[in-house]
């Protein structure tokens, strides 16, 4: 009777251990997000401008990226319409961010100059209701 019992048990734990390892969407963001900014930032993504760091609040379900504008760009010639719409149009198109935009996550990205980071030029954030 004991070994029948035991034969259960040895065979339940490798399912019980494999449910506990599972990872939400949400952890899976986050790690994904953690693990971006850890081996790739900052990112120089032109002359002028370079990704900080990538964060997910899983609250919120928002990646938000961080990005910091070079001080051999004027500031002043930064549009926040044609930006918004720019950044609007490469979401929608992104098919890396497909799984996460199918569960409604929200993208918020905010710039400020490399040499004032506590001031933020440009703050946005695009919900379902923008990307769809």
């Amino acid at each position: 009777m004991k070994t029948n019992i035991l034969k259960y048990i040895a065979a339940a734990t490798p399912a019980i251990l494999l449910a506990s390892c599972a990872e939400t969407m949400e952890e899976k963001a986050k790690r994904e997000a953690d693990e971006f900014t850890e081996k790739n930032c900052p990112v120089p993504i032109s002359r002028e401008l370079t990704i900080d760091s990538l964060t997910f609040n899983v609250d919120s379900k928002t990646f938000t990226y961080y990005q910091s504008i070079s001080p051999k760009y004027n500031i002043e010639d930064l549009n926040a319409d044609l930006t918004r719409q720019a950044l609007l149009s490469n979401l929608k198109n992104d098919p890396a961010k497909m799984k996460y935009k199918e569960a409604g996550y929200a993208f918020r990205y905010v710039y400020y100059p490399l040499t004032d980071p506590s001031n933020t030029v440009i703050d946005v954030m695009f919900t379902r209701d923008d990307y769809r």
